[in-house]
């Protein structure tokens, strides 16, 4: 009780967690990112008052309690951590370049999303990693694919059935991680091919 109640300060906002969430992702800190991202889809959809719906405020907040169940600032933000935070879709249209950079936690073998922009489906098997991206943008561009690496090395990088070059991200947080380039096309099918059981890559670039 010692801090007054004033609106938006203490309060239990479903979107200023999901806002949090998205930028542990962007930190490159995915467990975290993911961990919080679950436990207010639960606190909001699950375990509120009005299931299925984003809230403005979850239940634990003690002076509001679950409130202001039509707000659209939740929604947006929740949608807007999924896109960008969970799957890394972020388009650079000025400079005509695709960022995918999943969020995905260590655990997981499979995901897909498919909006009116974009469809990514992964899918990991063993020591293989494939990314398929079909985009539907207004606009060409050319991809960009960062990865967490899943191994000691880089086996190999396909794309669309041809070899690829790859680099380190020198700047990668948490885990090594690795970027992959591609020209303009309609449709990306990429398989990684890691070896060894540690997570440090070796080598800045393939040749």
């Amino acid at each position: 009780n010692w801090m007054p109640y004033e609106w938006s300060l203490n309060n239990v906002a479903t979107a200023e967690v999901m806002h949090t969430a998205l930028a542990n992702w962007q930190a490159g800190r995915n467990e975290k990112g993911f961990n919080l991202f679950k436990s207010e889809l639960l606190s909001t959809m699950y375990l509120g008052g009005s299931a299925g719906n984003i809230g403005q405020i979850s239940f634990y907040d003690a002076a509001r309690g679950e409130s202001y169940r039509d707000f659209a600032d939740p929604v947006a933000m929740t949608a807007r951590s999924l896109v960008e935070g969970l799957f890394g879709i972020l388009p650079y249209a000025l400079k005509g370049e695709l960022m995918i950079k999943p969020g995905f936690p260590a655990a997981w073998n499979h995901a897909s999303i498919s909006i009116p922009d974009i469809s990514v489906d992964y899918k990991r098997n063993g020591k293989e990693d494939r990314y398929t991206i079909i985009p539907s943008l207004g606009k060409k561009m050319k991809l960009k694919l960062v990865v967490k690496a899943n191994g000691a090395n880089v086996q190999s990088v396909i794309v669309n059935g041809k070899k690829a070059t790859w680099k380190n991200v020198e700047d990668a947080i948490g885990s090594p991680a690795i970027e992959v380039s591609s020209i303009v096309q309609d449709k990306y099918v990429i398989s990684m091919i890691w070896s060894g059981n540690s997570t440090a890559v070796s080598g800045l670039e393939s040749r």
